[in-house]
């Protein structure tokens, strides 16, 4: 299948000349904001890379099309629904160390940004700020459906689509990445991510030095056992599609980069 994949792309596009926009997948805390500024840093002119996305309907997004470069938390179902062309990107991370990650984040007062405040709806902001007062173990088992929204099966959920009963068919997560997104990256290995995708786009594997922001913070293994049964429970899904996207990923790097 990734030979395949090889054999379609095998004429590397410049990100100048792309006959479609580069469009980021960024689920919370997979070092999204990092690559994100990487990804902008390749476009000279800022004026083809459209603002984040914050929310509200996907096709008015994509309104212009004369963009080269989209990206925010947005959910591949909603693209694929409007039919959404592009070069789809992501990164995902180990998602108990996602959990906490975004957890610790959401922890920190100085990452409610301005912008992130005026799309905020009151219940949202009422469910983080009560966040600020948990503990990681209060956090874990919380019932709050924002906070249950943001620890469910998340990545699996945003790469997923709906099925003829209009329900999300989490176990085709996997195959959604492997067959429709031209790269994903994996957040514990950031630079070979790098490198395998300065090859596809570009036939070199030089990967610049960066650095990886808001990342680092890992598993917080302070929760009883309940509590770390929980994170798995609510987890299955996403646990599932990082091993086989971490399996898949090393076998790319190895047919790419030699490695």
């Amino acid at each position: 299948m990734f030979r395949k994949l090889l054999n379609k792309i095998s004429r590397k596009p410049l990100i100048k000349r792309l006959k479609k926009p580069i469009i980021f997948v960024h689920l919370e805390k997979t070092a999204g904001t990092t690559f994100q500024a990487y990804l902008q840093s390749l476009i000279l002119q800022k004026d083809l890379i459209a603002g984040p996305y914050f929310g509200g309907e996907v096709t008015n997004f994509f309104g212009d099309c004369s963009k080269r470069l989209y990206s925010g938390h947005i959910a591949y179902s909603d693209c694929k629904k409007d039919r959404i062309q592009g070069y789809y990107l992501t990164f995902l991370r180990h998602p108990l160390d996602r959990c906490f990650s975004l957890y610790a984040s959401w922890k920190n007062p100085k990452n409610l940004t301005s912008e992130w405040l005026q799309v905020l709806k009151p219940e949202e902001f009422y469910a983080i700020k009560t966040v600020q007062e948990m503990s990681f173990q209060e956090y874990a088992l919380s019932e709050d459906p924002w906070v249950y929204g943001h620890i469910h099966n998340l990545m699996s959920r945003r790469l997923a689509v709906t099925g003829k009963n209009g329900m999300l068919k989490l176990e085709r997560a996997y195959d959604i990445l492997k067959k429709d997104f031209y790269w994903f990256g994996i957040t514990e290995e950031f630079d070979k991510s790098i490198q395998l995708l300065n090859k596809l786009f570009f036939g070199v594997q030089k990967a610049p030095l960066l650095k990886s922001e808001n990342v680092s913070l890992q598993y917080d293994n302070t929760l009883d056992e309940k509590g770390r049964q929980r994170l798995k429970d609510l987890n299955e899904y996403d646990l599932i599609l990082y091993d086989k996207a971490r399996t898949l990923f090393y076998q790319r790097c190895q047919h790419m980069l030699g490695e």
